[in-house]
């Protein structure tokens, strides 16, 4: 039998979000496209849950169908397949030029199943390609075709033994084998406007209160969400209990995730602003460029927040926090005006309608 070899265009280091595999998994893809940009600048507002975790999204987190507009996306039965099936059944799809999102189980973990993004398979090595989670990052991995198909029962007996699972992940994330490729039709012409919306409600920035009907009758039982700006009113909630010495919900997933959730958005916001200059910049004025720069200067600020809350999960050092928390609501105001400005005086409304609409 010919021996082959299938690599897809991939783009891990630069994809833009770690915080979350689901959307890494198409972001990693979607770098790829020439269209990344008008994607990117368009999608993604941040809001913050009432256990202080911090999502992509509007008030819930991005379900699977988000992504259909730039994305072809079709499921892989679990079920159909035997072991001796699903390493050809996986190299067939590759071939075909899908990227394939499948649930391995993790290599030296104790009962981990865990999606893996694959993008080519060698052969010649007996591998596949794949991008997996590696020190925090992820990284270019290599999974052998016998591991695969040794262990491909084990994700079958997972899916069995947890019998919900199944569904919820495909509701919620994704298909426990999703393939998916870039689609050719994309049509970009809306980006613009839905990048204008995008920083509007960013800088809008509301707070929701999230209950039930069971919860109307004490009311004392509801949370609340943050959406846009207001988010950092959600990371200095965060910061604060954990210097007071507060529980976390069980469901909480960590101080450096949400400050690194917070730094990948407003990164994204910063493309989405350089975006509109691009697109819009012959009816935009020089406060465009000046707004740009200072948003630039609070990414920066972000950053390095993030990096001190990484530093504080290390060495418990609790002054690193309480250096952050008198600080969000400068840089809150810092936003707001940037964005204000951005959003109400770098646009020459007049020449705009001429041109755009």
């Amino acid at each position: 039998m010919k021996k082959e070899r299938v690599e897809l265009k991939i783009n891990i280091a630069e994809a833009g979000c770690v915080t979350d595999c689901w959307i890494f998994t198409r972001l990693a893809i979607l770098r790829t496209s020439e269209y990344y940009e008008d994607w990117v600048a368009s999608h993604y507002p941040l809001y913050a849950d009432p256990d202080s975790n911090f999502f992509f999204g509007e008030t819930s987190t991005i379900l699977p169908a988000y992504h259909d507009a730039i994305l072809e996306r079709r499921q892989i039965n679990l079920y159909t397949m035997g072991e001796n099936e699903v390493v050809e059944k996986a190299k067939e799809i590759l071939a075909e030029g899908y990227y394939l999102v499948m649930t391995v189980k993790i290599p030296n973990a104790v009962d981990f199943y865990h999606e893996v993004l694959l993008y080519g398979f060698d052969d010649e090595k007996e591998c596949f390609l794949t991008a997996d989670v590696q020190n925090r990052l992820f990284q270019p991995v290599i999974y052998d075709y016998s591991y695969i198909r040794d262990s491909f029962s084990e994700v079958k007996q997972h899916y069995k033994e947890n019998k919900y699972m199944g569904l919820g992940n495909s509701v919620y994330y994704q298909y426990p084998l999703t393939a998916m490729r870039l689609k050719k039709n994309y049509n970009p012409e809306g980006c613009p406007f839905e990048a204008y919306l995008k920083l509007d409600d960013e800088w809008n920035g509301v707070c929701h209160r999230k209950g039930s009907l069971q919860d109307m009758k004490e009311r004392n039982e509801t949370g609340i969400i943050y959406r846009g700006i207001n988010c950092l009113y959600a990371l200095e909630n965060m910061l604060s209990r954990e210097i007071a010495g507060e529980p976390f919900p069980t469901s909480f997933r960590g101080l450096s995730s949400a400050a690194k959730k917070i730094s990948e958005h407003q990164k994204f916001i910063l493309i989405s602003m350089r975006y509109l200059r691009q697109k819009w910049g012959a009816v935009m004025n020089e406060r465009a460029e000046f707004c740009i720069r200072k948003y630039e200067n609070c990414c920066r600020t972000v950053e390095k927040w993030s990096n001190m809350v990484l530093k504080y999960e290390y060495t418990r050092d609790i002054e690193l926090l309480q250096r952050i928390v008198p600080e969000i609501a400068e840089l809150y105001e810092q936003e707001y005006e940037s964005l204000d400005l951005f959003l109400h005086k770098s646009i020459e409304w007049v020449e705009f309608n001429q041109r755009f609409i």
